[in-house]
């Protein structure tokens, strides 16, 4: 009987123990879910948005166009310059180290197309003849829609 029992009263504390089934008045309460993190706006290069028809070229085709009719049948040529500067007297020299192109005059006029970087907005031209040792002729020329159009 004593093992009868133990099981009885085991039995019992189980059910007991286990809570029963609910049954008060009480309200059941409602979790509210944290809002979720904000997200940072893009940053460094996600946020750059570029325009349509944007490219990565660093250099562009320009077309000269040198006419030369002081100098037909002369042996001269045209150096085309990136950089320049203006001496104490006014005068407009070459940065030699800036030297882009040394074309050959042929007939009257020169037509070249070189290839440029972006950043050089206009060019100094010096026309230099061979046969002659007078001051050379130069000016300085801008780049309009990738062309240097020239006359002397």
């Amino acid at each position: 009987m004593n093992k009868k029992s133990l099981c009885v009263s085991l039995s019992l504390c189980f059910f007991v123990a286990c809570g029963g089934g609910g049954g008060g008045s009480e309200t059941p309460t409602q979790s509210v879910a944290p809002p979720p993190p904000a997200v940072p706006p893009p940053s460094g290069t996600a946020a750059l948005v570029a325009p349509s028809g944007f490219d990565f070229a660093t250099s562009r085709e320009v077309t000269f166009e040198i006419h030369a009719d002081a100098f037909l049948n002369k042996r001269a040529y045209v150096n085309v310059y990136s950089k320049y500067q203006t001496n104490s007297a006014g005068e407009q020299l070459p940065v030699y180290d800036s030297k882009l192109a040394m074309i050959p005059i042929e007939g009257i006029a020169v037509s070249k197309q070189l290839l440029l970087t972006n950043d050089i907005q206009s060019v100094f031209i010096r026309v230099l003849d061979a046969s002659v040792s007078d001051t050379p002729l130069s000016a300085v020329v801008n780049i309009e829609n990738n062309r240097v159009d020239w006359s002397f």
